[in-house]
């Protein structure tokens, strides 16, 4: 049995969770299922930013950074399903660290149009839900579909945290506020919240949460800094162009 491959699978399973947004409490998990399946007991450590796995009997540590998150719960779904069917069926190391690279390579994103049609619907949906007006559906979901390019636009070219959120929120504010004015909105207030519900966090408070709730409380801090961060600057870009026009 090669002690050393099956660490690495194990970190390769934790990159691949941790860069897609899964909880802490998970990737120590599979890491622990993947050296107890092989008889081995694998410790870890696990931050926003790095992994550490350490086999103390072989003395063996390995660490990965991790430089790069986006939230993709199909491939956590993907690992998670790949491990216990190791752990499940015993199979072979190999077999897991294949699949595994196969995971990895794979694209699970939605396509972009399809994304923004569903950021137009959701907005739509909650400003409604939000006691908005019926005449009011079609804007909002114009103006969130918009706002949705933009924000997978600035994601893409520029690549800086944040400046996608504070983009997309100017424009839900200008356009907002331009609608205002020619009265094709009725409900600014109501448009406005619906319109940025797809920018929201909601996987970062959800997982900053369950990691406090686990004990991790390096990471569930700093996720749920990152998710007042963003919510700021969403806040930020809203009240600056509202209070502009």
């Amino acid at each position: 049995m090669d002690v050393k491959f099956s660490a690495k699978t194990a970190l390769l399973a934790g990159k691949i969770l941790m860069e897609n947004n899964a909880e802490m409490h998970r990737i120590e998990d599979c890491i622990q299922r993947i050296g107890a399946t092989d008889n081995i007991e694998i410790t870890s450590y696990t931050t926003q930013t790095g992994i550490f796995i350490n086999i103390e009997a072989y003395d063996i540590m390995l660490m990965k950074n991790i430089t790069h998150r986006v939230t993709n719960l199909e491939k956590i779904a993907q690992v998670n399903q790949a491990i216990r069917d190791f752990s499940t069926n015993h199979a072979n190391i190999t077999t897991l660290h294949n699949r595994l690279k196969e995971i990895e390579a794979e694209n699970f994103f939605f396509p972009a149009w399809l994304e923004v049609l569903a950021a137009g619907i959701v907005s739509a949906s909650l400003m409604m839900l939000l006691n908005g007006k019926l005449s009011d559906l079609l804007p909002t979901f114009i103006i969130g579909s918009l706002s949705y390019i933009i924000y997978l636009s600035t994601s893409k070219h520029f690549g800086l945290k944040f400046l996608a959120e504070i983009l997309a929120a100017i424009a839900i504010g200008s356009l907002a506020a331009l609608c205002r004015h020619y009265s094709w909105i009725t409900q600014i207030n109501a448009v406005v919240n619906g319109a940025v519900m797809p920018l929201v966090p909601g996987v970062l408070i959800t997982n900053s949460i369950r990691d406090l709730l686990s004990g991790h409380l390096i990471s569930g801090l700093s996720r749920g800094a990152e998710a007042t961060i963003t919510v700021l600057m969403i806040a930020f870009g809203i009240v600056f162009t509202l209070k502009l026009f």
